[in-house]
């Protein structure tokens, strides 16, 4: 019993001096649905070809909502993945064109994403999905590829003045005093077996 007492207590005590609550332990996703593309090159000696069909989707993951009515607000991702229908690129093998410029967002007062401007390059430089919709850009999606040598060839899938639309999604997380909580509660469950099967036939 004294030991269950002190897992309930240590819970409290984390909880407590940390601030937390159950809301703040929750991620966001924000995905993103373009449209088709409509501007198609197919010019560089490259295997593979861009079409109509393709489009450029994705989504990335924040530790909670963004703020409602904000502005021209800089986005470090935990995480993003983004397609344009011959490549994929994550924080694991890209990153942003312009660090602290090329991941970023507005809002309306509920926090919905509005406007944006996302520029990914791949880290060997050769690959690059963009969206954009916002007052220094006309809308538009694109994907590019390309090799450099002596001379630069390029295939790319585009549309201009369509944006896509974006949705999000708050996924909760269990916050350290449930962990705790639920620590405890199996530690007392197995010592009152523990106890019925050793004290009774």
């Amino acid at each position: 019993m004294k030991k269950l007492l002190t897992v309930l207590a240590v819970a409290v005590v984390v909880t407590s001096s940390l601030g937390i609550s159950t809301s703040a332990w929750a991620t966001t996703t924000y995905s993103y649905t373009g449209n088709n593309f409509n501007i198609i090159e197919n010019i560089g000696n490259i295997s593979g070809t861009y079409d109509t069909s393709m489009s450029l989707t994705g989504w990335f993951e924040v530790a909670s909502p963004i703020a409602g009515n904000a502005t021209n607000l800089f986005i470090a991702p935990l995480s993003y993945s983004f397609y344009d229908g011959r490549n994929t690129y994550t924080n694991l093998n890209s990153g942003p064109y312009y660090p602290g410029d090329s991941f970023k967002v507005w809002t309306d007062s509920t926090g919905n994403i509005i406007n944006w401007y996302i520029v990914i390059y791949n880290n060997e430089d050769t690959g690059s999905v963009q969206t954009a919709n916002y007052s220094a850009s006309y809308p538009y999606d694109q994907g590019f590829i390309h090799v450099s040598g002596p001379t630069t060839t390029r295939d790319g899938g585009k549309v201009f003045n369509n944006p896509g639309v974006w949705t999000s999604t708050t996924t909760p997380t269990p916050s350290p005093a449930r962990w705790c909580c639920s620590a405890a509660g199996c530690w007392g469950w197995s010592a009152s077996a523990g106890r019925n099967s050793g004290g009774r036939p």
